[in-house]
């Protein structure tokens, strides 16, 4: 517990996940509710005190909290971003048939199904890497602490995710979509979604920024933790807006 308190710093901004105490002494105009963001006003040895503030400076509550109820706000904004990429995809997609799904708008391009089959893939290449963090088995490898690139890896990707005119080929045949997707895949990744979501709640008390990772597609690139969830959540939307084009093709089936 004090190993995993100390990530979390004074005036970081914070979400409530949990409440795991009953009838939790409070001052200020209601208790804590799930959901909540406040701020960390002190912190001590195994609990930190939080504030929340409404929009006029003035105090809605200010309680003590574990580290296991509490989630850095940057986090909480990623796992926002990844329930809205599974409403939307639910919208989007949710209706289309199985000949839909697997349309491609040119023998090289990619069918919708196959944009959200490459995603799942590629989220849970990165699972090894996460099942050994959670149980704090994992630590940076030589390569990992020193390498000079890791900065320079995660921005470069990032900025390259974000612009749909920069074409990318699958980095490894694992990720390689299968030519023909079940028309389930819709309901499939947006399960996928959830458990990605759960994992990243499961790694909320580590330090995201000392933390850095290895991409299983090339062993040199490296990145922090919390890069590699802005990565995840860029390289998904870029997929989304991939498959709604697919979509918006001319010669798109229409049902």
């Amino acid at each position: 517990m004090n190993e995993m308190i100390s990530e979390l710093q004074e005036h970081d901004c914070v979400k409530i996940v949990k409440l795991l105490k009953e009838n939790r002494y409070f001052d200020g105009k209601r208790p804590p509710q799930i959901g909540d963001v406040g701020t960390i006003v002190h912190k001590q040895e195994d609990f930190c005190i939080v504030e929340m503030v409404d929009s006029d400076g003035c105090t809605v509550w200010l309680a003590d909290f574990l580290v296991g109820e509490l989630m850095s706000d940057e986090l909480s904004n990623l796992i926002s971003e990844l329930q809205k990429i599974a409403e939307n995809t639910q919208t989007t997609f949710g209706n289309l048939s199985a000949q839909q799904i697997n349309w491609k708008p040119s023998e090289t391009g990619w069918s919708v199904g196959q944009c959200l089959d490459h995603l799942i893939k590629s989220n849970e290449a990165f699972n090894p890497v996460f099942e050994k963090l959670k149980t704090g088995e994992r630590k940076n490898s030589f390569w990992e602490n020193y390498s000079p690139l890791t900065g320079f890896f995660g921005n470069f990707l990032l900025k390259s995710l974000n612009n749909d005119a920069k074409k990318f080929k699958a980095s490894s045949p694992a990720i390689v979509p299968l030519s023909k997707i079940t028309p389930y895949i819709v309901g499939q990744f947006i399960k996928h979604q959830t458990e990605v979501i759960e994992t990243i709640k499961s790694l909320g008390n580590i330090d995201l920024q000392k933390t850095v990772v290895t991409s299983p597609f090339l062993k040199l690139m490296t990145y922090r933790l919390d890069r590699a969830f802005e990565i995840a959540v860029a390289h998904e939307k870029r997929h989304f807006r991939q498959a709604e084009r697919v979509t918006k093709a001319e010669n798109f089936p229409q049902k």
